[in-house]
């Protein structure tokens, strides 16, 4: 039980991780604060339970797809 806690520990360390190390990319390089970042976040992980839990795609192809929707949305923002 101790071993779960670890590895729940490091992936979810690894993840809060990641995502501060995009905030302050995004934030020493422009110096703004570009709060639609959460959204993107956000908007990725669901895209990734949508196309896992309800269109019953595999874990890797549901993972990927929703990298894309991501990125997609993250070039709307852009433009």
């Amino acid at each position: 039980m101790i071993s779960q806690f670890l590895v729940n520990g490091i992936i979810t360390g690894s993840i809060y991780a990641l995502i501060g190390l995009g905030f302050s990319l995004v934030y020493n390089t422009t110096h703004i604060f570009h709060i639609a970042y959460a959204g993107v976040y956000i908007v990725g992980s669901y895209a990734y339970y949508f196309f896992y839990r309800i269109v019953h795609l595999p874990i890797f192809l549901s993972f990927f797809l929703g990298i894309i929707f991501s990125v997609i949305l993250n070039l709307f923002i852009e433009f």
